[in-house]
């Protein structure tokens, strides 16, 4: 704007002094042609003079110069009869020169009797002359002078205008540069705080001329009331955006928000974890399908802004911890006159694996207490029957009843002990006391049944107590599920190794080991579920109720701590239990 200015400023002077010169110029240049004609006529019409008063040509025409010539104007005269032959020239041999009768300005004055004039080359002493020829009775009288020296004085005068030309652009443009910059300053520190709020000082402000009563000093109040309202607006709004992101980022539940052509504008934290996508909407676009990569998403999002509706479905959706249910829920919301949705997920994943367990459990549960009922009621339809009356086979169908109702016996206890592990924690039934001695304990009291199966036990631990503050009841149930475990499903003549210590992250580890079969890799991931059986046959003539393992789990982790497994087959099996005791 300021160079723009300045420029015209400078174009305007230039031209209108470059006018003014050049009319000047021509003014000059016609008056100084002017001024050389009557030079040369009066030095014509004094030898004029001369010679009808009866002096000779040569001396009327030397007179001539003599009078006119001066140190600027080398003046030549040529004196020419009328047929054309030079009678005399002050500057050339008049017997060599040729006729002159073919002289465009001696042949008008001959043909006229007028004053004639041209303006050529001379073919005697080869410069370009102004001639002039003055017509006589007898005689013409043509005087002339060098271009040059016609010139001279008004390329002087050009030159001399030329310098007062540049000198007075120089003036007036240091002039005009410095009334530009003071009309201008007003507007340079306006744009000057603009820049700086569009590059974010907000509190950027024009300064206000002296002279408060012009035009510039309510243009810069204008501007700084509009810039105040500006900034206010701007935090009030920057305010209620942290506002509004902080809340959606405190949801548990990712949020999107999606505007035209399903473009993701808005991500909350919870978003940004669960997709593993650190985007950023205002710096590229995002389509939906990008972020969730389930089309079904995009499609409930279009339909909610379809029909200005909120929608619904439970989508399956992959995630950065893998495929989940997520109940997706779109809402259409309309700013101005763009339509857009916001789409919330809630994870129904652990819902739906709880509803699994339960129907699993249920389904466990039935079948487990089916088989034993079963047994026992057909054997007392037996005994109904007339089996009762035969001493023998009645007694071998009520010891199978027998062992059938223990077996049902077990399997409601170990689903009341797990159903009681679940509602508790692990402050209830909290006691001080010697680990190793629990171990001792177990040892003796399941040594009757290795006996049996010719299994031995070996407890290895370091001297002395290893105290613990825990329930009792439920860390024996570890060793005896463990233990029991490690001995029915072992080989004959094996090994049980029973150890505990703690470990310097102070927690308890507990370790069961045995020689026996092992348990495929396949098994492993699985082997502390409820019900989760290995070998079923096997198990259920070990009198297993598939709850075992799934009891030390619970417990476990009603200590802060976890059960594994690591076997191989055929190298046997080591189960490790950690508390927090």
């Amino acid at each position: 704007m300021l160079k723009r200015i300045y420029l015209l400023v400078a174009a305007v002077t230039f031209i209108a002094v470059l006018i003014t010169g050049f009319v000047a110029f021509d003014v000059v240049s016609q008056y100084n042609d002017q001024a050389a004609h009557r030079y040369l006529e009066s030095m014509s019409r004094l030898a004029e003079k001369y010679i009808a008063e009866g002096s000779d040509v040569k001396i009327a025409a030397d007179s001539s110069v003599a009078v006119f010539s001066n140190s600027t104007a080398d003046l030549r005269i040529t004196i020419v009869k009328r047929d054309g032959t030079v009678a005399y020239d002050n500057q050339a041999d008049a017997a060599g020169m040729d006729n002159h009768s073919d002289r465009p300005e001696i042949a008008y004055a001959a043909r006229t009797g007028e004053i004639g004039s041209a303006i050529r080359s001379s073919d005697t002493i080869g410069q370009d002359m102004l001639y002039l020829a003055l017509p006589t009775d007898e005689l013409i009288i043509r005087t002339s002078m060098p271009l040059n020296a016609h010139k001279s004085a008004l390329y002087s005068l050009v030159r001399t205008s030329v310098i007062v030309l540049l000198l007075v652009i120089a003036v007036l443009a240091l002039t005009g540069l410095i009334l530009v910059k003071y009309i201008t300053r007003p507007l340079k520190d306006l744009h000057e705080t603009a820049i700086a709020m569009r590059d974010g000082d907000l509190s950027a402000r024009v300064l206000i001329p002296d002279d408060d009563s012009n035009e510039m000093s309510s243009l810069a109040l204008t501007y700084n009331s509009m810039a105040e309202k500006l900034e206010n607006t701007l935090e009030e709004l920057a305010d209620r955006k942290a506002r509004l992101d902080a809340i959606l980022d405190s949801i548990v539940d990712p949020v999107l928000a999606v505007g035209e052509r399903c473009a993701v504008t808005f991500m909350n934290a919870h978003a940004k974890n669960v997709f593993g996508r650190n985007i950023d909407p205002e710096q590229a676009v995002y389509p939906l399908v990008l972020i969730t990569h389930s089309q079904a998403t995009e499609e409930l999002a279009e339909e909610a802004m379809e029909t200005s509706t909120t929608v619904s479905e439970e989508l399956r959706i992959k995630s950065e911890d893998g495929e989940k249910f997520y109940h997706v829920i779109a809402s259409p919301i309309r700013a101005g006159s763009k339509d857009g949705a916001i789409i919330t997920f809630h994870d129904i994943s652990q819902a739906r694996l709880a509803q699994k367990m339960r129907s699993d459990f249920v389904a466990n549960v039935t079948h487990e207490l089916r088989t034993p009922l079963t047994s026992i009621r057909g054997f007392v339809e037996t005994l109904r029957n007339g089996a009762v009356n035969k001493p023998d086979v009645a007694n071998r169908f009520l010891e199978i009843i027998d062992i059938e109702a223990e077996r049902l016996h077990q399997l409601i206890n170990d689903i009341l002990i797990l159903a009681e592990i679940e509602q508790q924690n692990s402050s209830v039934d909290s006691e001080r006391f010697d680990l190793n001695e629990l171990i001792d304990d177990v040892a003796v009291l399941l040594d009757d049944i290795a006996s049996e199966k010719r299994v031995s036990i070996a407890v290895e631990q370091d001297e002395g107590d290893l105290l613990v503050s825990a329930s009792r009841n439920r860390i024996e149930q570890i060793m005896l599920n463990l233990t029991e475990n490690a001995i029915k499903y072992n080989n004959e003549g094996g090994h049980v190794y029973i150890s505990a210590c703690r470990t310097a992250e102070d927690e308890i580890k507990i370790v069961v080991r045995d020689d026996g079969p092992g348990i495929a890799k396949e098994h492993q991931e699985r082997i502390f579920e409820r019900f989760y059986r290995v070998d079923r046959s096997h198990s259920r003539d070990a009198g297993g109720t598939g709850l075992g393992l799934a009891i030390v789990k619970h417990i476990a982790q009603l200590y802060q701590g976890k059960a594994e497994v690591r076997s191989n087959p055929g190298e046997g099996s080591e189960f490790t239990i950690t508390l927090a005791i």
